[in-house]
């Protein structure tokens, strides 16, 4: 591969920063030049050829004279020629916004007083005043400030640094000066600009460490440079017109604030549950907690308490307060909860909100104690990366179990004529939805495959793919929630896909649904635009996030491989991790609705003080009485009606020790567990015996529920569990 620097010696001390030279002429090239400004900031010049050019000759035509690949020095320039350079390049372009002021007045006066007032008034906005002077400039112009070009900085680092490179080769590849006189062209000028962006010195490392990704490199540029139309199309068909760096600040603030309000509702949905579920005198009472030295057994009430504070520190989160310290707080809280409540805390939504909880401990500021928009630095790049890849994980396990299951429904496309009668918990929605043509749920099917199979490789490419992406995932949530009740999972999986956007196309979202709120955030987006140092402390601590969140993405992605290949032994390293690391609930793999089923029993609770007259026990939520509609639940997880959907995928309780424990409470007369239930039907005064039946349900048709004003059908099946007798369990020590 040709060598890409060429060495000026003679211009080590003329040059202050690096000049990046371009073709002005190229419209594709400003568009990317002014992404390359707002990542360097200051740190590096730009000048289109055609200014140096015409400086290097010190007239108006660009200089005809050929450049030698191999010169490394250029000829010797007198002071009086190198103000006139100054003065015709900046002349030509009509962006001068002093046309009036008479040099040698201004010489004499000093400083420059309008420079000087921009320099101030960029100063108190907290904006760099070199960037402000080149932005006035230009709007006085009528120019797009982010393509002009700062051309008193370029006059303060040098003068021409390239007085003999010919116009071919401008136009044909991008051109680098060093402040040592190397001048460096093609995509290692790139990179070697890029090394001076926060973040992006990997790229020139990888350079100058790898000739084959340098080769690959060139080789992308050069037919770049020679296919500009074709590759301005390319960018606009992925990324979009405005390629300046994509700024996630809006993003991250709204992500947490969705993740606050997601744990806030699982915290105290599960608060006003504990003590039925998990409390002493509840289902599967929490009689043992992971970490002995805490000591055993939980009173009720600090269990409520733990729920409790675990959704005070999530309202912190949403409202913006403490967002790091108080989302380790949940994340702790809600993690001992899991481990304490047996299968009322083992769905995947509850893996899901752990996960995303400990991963979003990367990505959250900590520095800060009030909410702060202006104060919020940029989110890390891994972390963000450890959280998207989360997203696709979800998604894609969730399609590829379906095909992996071999199950006939999905694979005959009929899934969704099932589906939304035998969920766990259907909607009165439900009820309609499931009537539409057979043909509207085979394409249906087909929609689930293509968001949750194809979209989520959407994730890896360019930022409109992203969009695309978040826009199929969202629609997926919505249908989702309308027709039935998944508690906080709808909206946390929603609150993970707004990661696939930057502030640009959240602010457009926002513009649509929120118009007063996009107003008000969008000088955010603006401000955070504005190149800016990262300090170092907070490197420190984005270093730390990175090597964490890389761990975690490694470990993250050979699961999700595993979980897809079907087959195999993982190696013993990544087994010894995931020994390691299970207490702490960071990585999980997911896989909704893997089989569809295609039939629905409820179970049916009665009970009886003579064993002959009989009292059904109704569920808040659980499918019952027929003539009742079904209900919702939004953003609750009533964790006793799901159970019973699992319970009933059996065909006996002989193996299901909670429902047994379940049905003895209801022998004692539990009041926690009874406030689990819509009603007492023996009002305080517990049965003697208490048995449990399977009914098959199905949603009626239209006929059935113009006639009868039901929407289930129920006929009965069998016993589920034989007749407990309280007595009987009494005298055999049972609880």
């Amino acid at each position: 591969m040709k060598d890409s620097r060429q060495v000026h010696p003679e211009l080590h001390e003329e040059r202050a920063r690096p000049l990046v030279v371009y073709d002005g002429d190229c419209g594709f090239c400003k568009r990317w030049i002014a992404r390359f400004r707002l990542r360097t900031g200051t740190a590096v010049d730009y000048l289109p050829y055609q200014e140096v050019a015409r400086s290097s000759t010190g007239r108006d035509e660009p200089s005809k004279e050929p450049y030698d690949s191999h010169q490394t020095e250029a000829p010797p320039r007198t002071s009086e020629h190198l103000s006139d350079t100054a003065e015709d390049a900046s002349r030509p372009a009509g962006t001068d916004p002093r046309p009036h002021i008479d040099e040698d007045a201004s010489r004499s006066a000093g400083p420059d007083p309008l420079a000087h007032i921009d320099e101030d008034a960029s100063r108190s906005a907290g904006t760099d005043p070199l960037t402000h002077i080149a932005e006035d400039a230009s709007r006085s112009a009528g120019t797009d400030p982010l393509t002009h070009i700062d051309e008193d900085a370029s006059r303060s680092a040098g003068t021409d640094p390239l007085p003999h490179i010919d116009e071919d080769a401008f136009r044909s590849a991008v051109h680098l000066v060093d402040v040592d006189g190397t001048v460096y062209r093609g995509a290692h000028a790139i990179f070697r600009a890029l090394a001076h962006a926060p973040g992006s010195r990997w790229m020139a490392m990888l350079y100058a460490g790898s000739p084959g990704f340098a080769r690959a490199s060139e080789a992308v540029y050069a037919w770049v440079a020679a296919h500009r139309a074709a590759a301005s199309w390319l960018t606009t068909l992925f990324i979009g017109r405005d390629v300046r760096p994509a700024t996630l600040v809006l993003t991250r603030w709204i992500f947490l604030r969705l993740l606050g309000v997601c744990a806030f509702a699982a915290f105290a949905s599960l608060a006003v549950q504990i003590p039925g579920l998990i409390g002493a005198q509840g289902i599967v009472p929490a009689t043992e907690l992971p970490w002995p030295h805490l000591g055993n057994g939980m009173r009720d009430g600090t269990l409520v308490g733990i729920a409790w504070t675990g959704a005070a520190a999530s309202a912190l989160v949403a409202l913006d307060v403490a967002t790091g310290w108080a989302l380790l707080v949940a994340w702790l809280l809600y993690l001992l909860l899991a481990h304490v409540s047996g299968p009322f805390l083992s769905y995947q939504w509850d893996a899901l909100l752990l996960e995303t909880c400990a991963a979003a401990l990367l990505l959250a500021p900590w520095r800060r104690i009030r909410p702060s928009l202006d104060a919020a630095r940029p989110p890390g790049r891994m972390a963000l990366w450890l959280l998207r890849f989360l997203v696709f994980k979800l998604m894609f396990l969730s399609g590829a179990v379906k095909r992996l299951s071999h199950d006939p429904s999905w694979r005959d496309l009929t899934a969704l004529q099932f589906h939304y009668w035998t969920q766990p918990l259907p909607t009165w929605t439900s009820w309609y939805v499931d009537k539409l043509p057979p043909w509207v749920h085979t394409l249906s099917a087909r929609g689930v495959f293509l968001i949750e199979l194809y979209l989520p490789l959407l994730i890896f490419i360019p930022r409109r793919g992203r969009w695309l992406a978040f826009i199929g995932f969202v629609l997926l949530q919505a249908l989702i929630a309308a027709t039935g009740n998944y508690g906080f999972f709808n909206l946390l999986a929603t609150a993970l896909a707004v990661l696939l956007l930057d502030d640009a196309q959240l602010l457009a979202v926002l513009s649509r649904f929120a118009p007063r709120l996009a107003q008000k955030l969008a000088p955010v987006r603006e401000s955070s635009l504005l190149p800016a140092a990262v300090r170092a402390p907070a490197r420190r601590r984005l270093s730390f996030a990175a090597i964490a969140a890389t761990a975690l993405l490694v470990f993250s992605a050979e699961r999700t491989w595993y979980a897809v290949r079907g087959w195999g032994e993982e190696p013993a390293l990544f087994r010894a991790v995931a020994r390691a690391v299970a207490p702490l609930s960071l990585v999980h793999t997911y896989g909704l609705f893997a089989v569809m089923t295609t039939s629905r029993n409820e179970i049916v609770v009665e009970g009886s003080h003579d064993g002959v007259a009989w009292r059904t026990y109704a569920f808040k939520y659980k499918p019952g009485d027929p003539n009742r509609a079904p209900r919702f639940a939004p953003l609750h997880m009533p964790r006793l009606d799901w159970q019973m959907w699992f319970f009933a995928l059996s065909e006996d309780c002989s193996n299901e020790i909670a429902y047994i424990a379940f049905a003895v409470r209801l022998l004692q007369g539990s009041p926690a567990v009874l406030d689990l239930l819509e009603r007492d039907p023996f009002e305080g005064n517990p049965p003697r015996f208490v048995r449990s039946r399977l009914e098959s349900y199905r949603f009626t048709t239209t006929a059935e529920r113009a006639a009868t004003g039901a929407y289930w059908v129920r006929e009965p099946v069998g016993d589920y569990c034989s007749v407990l007798e309280r007595d009987s369990l009494m005298q055999e020590g049972l609880p």
